[in-house]
């Protein structure tokens, strides 16, 4: 006779574009979902969907990670304009915006990562700067100058935070945004800051929670700092505990 099998990891949604876009996106998608694996968490890739179809999808999860996107489409910044994230690739902002909402209602946990954390943000009524290149006077490099090579820059973590217990002061992170957050959703907070004044990550009070946004990547991070991976198991851990 059989023992008994044994418990089956949280099921955390991985939302992604509806179109595989291969190249450099793909692998970071690859890498969320092996840092969610190595946190010991089920990943489950949820494509961008209808609106109708994010209430149903989030009653499958157990947690959600909101990822990056792909490269901006050719002009969309071009002529001193000013795209919204609904412009840049609106099926996928529509469907994740309600997506965060539905998740928000079944009090599950959220990492937003990248563009996730600015989805994150606007759905829960924030604000974005729509090009740092022209909305914020002496604003770093946060884009690569090439692409597949991230800018990189160091960040400052507010002491009494989430992101600072789990990782602690961090040093230097990657960049790979023409985007950020001027003020942040409802129940969110600033915790990190570039040397511009740029916010880097954001959270909910420990209430709501775990609900954290960072402005870079940390599955590609961890890849070369362990350190980061804590940021997955922390989601993969409340998670387990809200089961």
């Amino acid at each position: 006779m059989s023992g008994p099998r044994p418990a089956r990891g949280p099921v955390v949604g991985i939302a992604v574009a509806a179109a595989a876009p291969g190249g450099v996106a793909a692998r970071r998608d690859a890498l969320v979902v092996d840092a969610v694996i190595r946190a010991g968490g089920v990943p489950m890739l949820v494509p961008s969907s209808s609106r109708q179809a994010a209430a149903a999808l989030a009653r499958r999860l157990d947690a959600l990670v909101l990822t990056g996107g792909r490269s901006v489409p050719r002009g969309a910044f071009a002529a001193r304009r000013r795209p919204t994230l609904a412009q840049i690739d609106p099926g996928r902002y529509r469907f994740e915006r309600a997506l965060v909402l539905a998740a928000r209602a079944r009090a599950l946990p959220v990492l937003g990562i990248c563009r996730g954390m600015q989805t994150l943000s606007q759905a829960l009524g924030g604000t974005l700067v729509r090009d740092l290149v022209l909305d914020w006077p002496g604003a770093l490099r946060h884009q690569a100058a090439r692409p597949g090579t991230p800018a990189a820059h160091p960040i400052r973590v507010a002491a009494r935070s989430r992101l600072a217990a789990l990782v602690g002061a961090p040093g230097t992170v990657n960049s790979l945004h023409r985007q950020a957050i001027r003020t942040p959703g409802r129940g969110l907070r600033a915790v990190a800051w570039a040397p511009d004044g740029v916010i880097e990550a954001v959270e909910g009070p420990p209430r709501a929670g775990f609900l954290v946004g960072v402005q870079f990547h940390p599955e590609l991070l961890a890849c070369r700092d362990r350190r980061w991976l804590r940021l997955f198991r922390a989601l993969v851990e409340a998670a387990r505990h809200r089961r």
